[in-house]
Protein backbone atom coordinates (compact mmCIF):
# COMPACT_ATOMS: atom_id res chain seq x y z
CA UNK A 1 0.00 0.00 0.00
CA UNK A 2 0.92 3.34 -1.18
CA UNK A 3 0.07 6.78 -0.77
CA UNK A 4 0.16 10.25 -0.44
CA UNK A 5 -1.75 12.73 1.46
CA UNK A 6 -5.00 14.78 -0.29
CA UNK A 7 -3.86 18.30 0.76
CA UNK A 8 -0.66 20.42 1.99
CA UNK A 9 2.49 19.59 0.25
CA UNK A 10 1.93 16.34 -0.63
CA UNK A 11 5.62 14.82 -1.25
CA UNK A 12 6.89 15.74 2.26
CA UNK A 13 4.40 12.55 3.77
CA UNK A 14 4.55 9.87 1.38
CA UNK A 15 3.18 6.90 2.83
CA UNK A 16 4.17 2.96 2.94
CA UNK A 17 1.86 0.19 4.57
CA UNK A 18 -0.11 -2.37 4.67
CA UNK A 19 -3.54 -3.40 5.39
CA UNK A 20 -3.42 -6.48 7.08
CA UNK A 21 -6.92 -7.32 8.38
CA UNK A 22 -10.31 -7.63 6.58
CA UNK A 23 -13.02 -6.70 9.19
CA UNK A 24 -15.91 -8.26 7.65
CA UNK A 25 -14.22 -12.29 7.59
CA UNK A 26 -13.51 -11.75 10.83
CA UNK A 27 -16.60 -14.21 12.57
CA UNK A 28 -17.46 -12.01 15.90
CA UNK A 29 -17.34 -8.70 14.17
CA UNK A 30 -19.00 -9.29 10.84
CA UNK A 31 -22.27 -8.96 12.83
CA UNK A 32 -21.56 -5.70 14.40
CA UNK A 33 -19.69 -3.81 11.73
CA UNK A 34 -22.29 -2.94 8.27
CA UNK A 35 -19.47 -1.78 5.86
CA UNK A 36 -16.34 -2.96 4.95
CA UNK A 37 -13.60 -2.17 6.73
CA UNK A 38 -9.75 -2.66 6.51
CA UNK A 39 -7.10 -2.00 9.42
CA UNK A 40 -4.05 -0.56 8.01
CA UNK A 41 0.08 0.07 9.43
CA UNK A 42 2.66 1.49 8.06
CA UNK A 43 5.18 4.18 8.02
CA UNK A 44 5.53 7.60 6.74
CA UNK A 45 8.74 9.45 5.32
CA UNK A 46 7.77 13.00 6.71
CA UNK A 47 9.58 16.16 5.78
CA UNK A 48 10.88 18.10 9.23
CA UNK A 49 11.99 21.33 9.60
CA UNK A 50 13.80 22.19 12.13
CA UNK A 51 16.37 25.48 13.63
CA UNK A 52 19.86 24.76 12.29
CA UNK A 53 22.17 26.89 14.39
CA UNK A 54 19.46 28.58 17.08
CA UNK A 55 19.35 26.89 20.80
CA UNK A 56 16.38 26.03 22.85
CA UNK A 57 15.49 29.49 23.97
CA UNK A 58 17.32 31.61 21.78
CA UNK A 59 15.75 35.31 20.92
CA UNK A 60 14.96 35.08 17.30
CA UNK A 61 13.23 37.03 15.09
CA UNK A 62 10.48 34.94 12.71
CA UNK A 63 12.52 36.10 9.95
CA UNK A 64 15.65 35.00 11.33
CA UNK A 65 14.06 31.79 12.65
CA UNK A 66 12.73 31.05 9.16
CA UNK A 67 16.30 31.67 7.70
CA UNK A 68 17.77 29.41 9.78
CA UNK A 69 15.42 26.31 9.59
CA UNK A 70 17.10 22.68 7.90
CA UNK A 71 14.90 19.97 6.59
CA UNK A 72 15.29 16.20 7.15
CA UNK A 73 13.20 13.56 7.19
CA UNK A 74 11.79 11.01 10.01
CA UNK A 75 10.06 7.81 9.73
CA UNK A 76 6.61 7.76 11.87
CA UNK A 77 4.38 5.18 12.65
CA UNK A 78 0.73 5.50 11.03
CA UNK A 79 -2.21 3.02 11.43
CA UNK A 80 -5.89 3.51 10.82
CA UNK A 81 -8.86 2.32 9.42
CA UNK A 82 -9.78 1.69 5.70
CA UNK A 83 -13.48 2.36 4.51
CA UNK A 84 -14.66 1.59 1.03
CA UNK A 85 -16.96 4.22 -0.09
CA UNK A 86 -18.95 2.09 -2.19
CA UNK A 87 -20.13 0.46 0.84
CA UNK A 88 -20.76 3.46 2.76
CA UNK A 89 -22.73 4.27 -0.52
CA UNK A 90 -24.85 0.86 0.10
CA UNK A 91 -25.39 0.82 3.40
CA UNK A 92 -26.92 4.40 3.22
CA UNK A 93 -28.92 3.44 0.58
CA UNK A 94 -30.11 -0.27 2.58
CA UNK A 95 -31.12 2.16 5.22
CA UNK A 96 -33.07 4.43 2.88
CA UNK A 97 -35.36 0.87 1.52
CA UNK A 98 -35.71 -0.18 5.21
CA UNK A 99 -36.66 3.08 6.80
CA UNK A 100 -34.15 3.07 9.78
Amino acid sequence: MLGLPFSGKVFNKPFLGLGFIHLKQVPWIKNFVPLQMNLYAGWVYEKEFRPGTLSVGAQASPGALANDLVSYRAWKPQFGVELSARSIKSSLANSKKTGQ
